[in-house]
């Protein structure tokens, strides 16, 4: 399981890179007549911000109706859900509207964050640019002692996971463009493909069973997005 998940990941990765090359490619392709039309862009997601996802987007566009962006930091997840374990917490889980959902685990957690974007501009204006994009994550979070309410347990685990989040989504937009900065606001949706690594640990209060010590935990869920970027030009 976790050889598939490395090659997932190194799929994942390597996809990354190749679209990276290959918009590098057109970019030095086009022609002279263009030059006018690149710039580079240095900016923050402010909604991301707001929950603590701290990344810097970099956005090169490289043509009239097209651009790339790229952006990593550290996601401090300030809207994390998840409840440190208390030994009065873990009898305290009996009934079925006490059970963690399992889509509350995707908010578990810290750690680091990537994504790459392609942009085309279908609608272009003195001050507007339209457009919609195509934009992956990677995200990989780290939690420990978290109280988990398991299903068929009688009582709540201490569960410690590293979590690992791959994702896709389709966005439209505007861009309100000044002379040395933009405001792009954006709404879209997309998925999320989340592999947990995840440790238990053993419990006195009910029978142990050694097969949930350490395991993996899959969960898929879709996502919606909305927000506004700040972007100050570098160059162009």
């Amino acid at each position: 399981m976790v050889t598939r998940q490395y090659q997932l990941k190194k799929n994942f990765f390597c996809s990354l890179i190749i679209l990276s090359f290959v918009l590098s490619c057109a970019a030095q392709e086009t022609d002279s007549g263009t030059k006018q039309d690149r710039s580079l862009m240095v900016g923050i997601n402010i909604t991301q911000v707001i929950v603590g996802d701290m990344e810097l987007y970099v956005k090169y566009k490289f043509h009239k109706k097209h651009s790339v962006m790229i952006a990593g930091g550290y996601d401090f997840n300030f809207i994390d859900q998840g409840t440190k374990c208390d030994p009065d917490e873990l009898i305290s889980g009996y009934g079925e509207g006490d059970n963690t959902e399992l889509w509350k685990t995707y908010f578990y957690g810290q750690g680091p964050s990537a994504r790459l974007g392609y942009d085309f501009i279908y609608d272009s204006g003195e001050r507007l640019e339209k457009f919609f994009s195509i934009s992956v994550i990677a995200k990989s979070r780290v939690y420990n002692d978290y109280l988990f309410l398991p299903l068929h347990a009688g009582a709540g685990v201490c569960e410690s996971g590293k979590q690992s989040i791959l994702g896709a989504s389709i966005y439209f937009g505007v861009d309100r463009k000044y002379k040395k900065y933009a405001f792009r606001f954006y709404g879209g949706a997309g998925f999320r493909y989340l592999w947990n690594d995840v440790h238990w640990e053993k419990q006195a209060l009910y029978p142990y069973d050694p097969s949930e010590e350490n395991f993996t935990r899959h969960h898929a869920l879709p996502s919606f997005d909305f927000g506004i970027i700040f972007y100050f030009k570098a160059l162009g």
